[in-house]
């Protein structure tokens, strides 16, 4: 099993400025859709699953891009489709799930225990996005630095507007106030490879 140790974003969850390290969370609500990344050529959602109360994890991740979909999730499967009927190729070894789409690159792992957090979630260990991203976590990866607010935990100080304008009605949709996703859109022109987002 995934040691959940490591990542850009983990456990409940936390998200790790590439660059500095410095972390902010965004507890969001259980059983919702959020979006992480949005550019023109990828979109990363993922659903918040409830703990121990108001405390949430990933759950289930989906990858838009070129009108192919990822779907990744708790179980031991992955699925990936296609409108044209392209295979979209992942890469699985053990709980580490690697998957490539729109000239972009995301590595997954499932995870059993992460600090306080004692339940099966994803961690989101590394990305490598366009740097004109957005997101909950696409919009930090070009920043040089962060200023989180102490204690906050919906990424006060670090994301635009409220956590609340990142939900998205499903975990393929791009209907949220700062999407920037085009599913005819070209490989972006470049990369920054992000830090991560994790649980405790």
């Amino acid at each position: 099993m995934g040691s959940g140790s490591g990542g850009i974003i983990v456990g409940d969850p936390h998200f790790v400025h590439p660059r500095t390290g410095k972390i902010y969370d965004v507890q969001g609500r259980g059983g919702i859709y959020v979006n992480l990344v949005s550019n023109p050529q990828v979109q990363l959602n993922a659903r918040f699953a409830a703990w121990d109360g108001d405390k949430t994890y990933i759950s289930e991740v989906g990858i838009c891009a070129f009108r192919r979909r990822i779907r990744i999730d708790l179980e031991e499967t992955c699925d990936s489709a296609s409108e044209d009927v392209e295979y979209v190729p992942l890469s699985v070894v053990g709980d580490d799930i690697k998957a490539a789409a729109g000239g972009q690159s995301f590595l997954l792992r499932r995870c059993d225990d992460h600090g306080i957090l004692q339940t099966r979630h994803l961690d989101i260990i590394e990305l490598a996005i366009a740097v004109d991203s957005h997101g909950l976590y696409g919009q930090v990866v070009a920043r040089a630095d962060i200023t989180p607010v102490p204690g906050a935990s919906e990424g006060e100080g670090v994301i635009d507007g409220t956590w609340e304008d990142y939900i998205v009605s499903n975990l393929w949709a791009s209907d949220f106030k700062f999407n920037r996703y085009v599913e005819e859109a070209q490989p972006p022109p470049s990369l920054v490879k992000g830090g991560r987002i994790s649980g405790d």
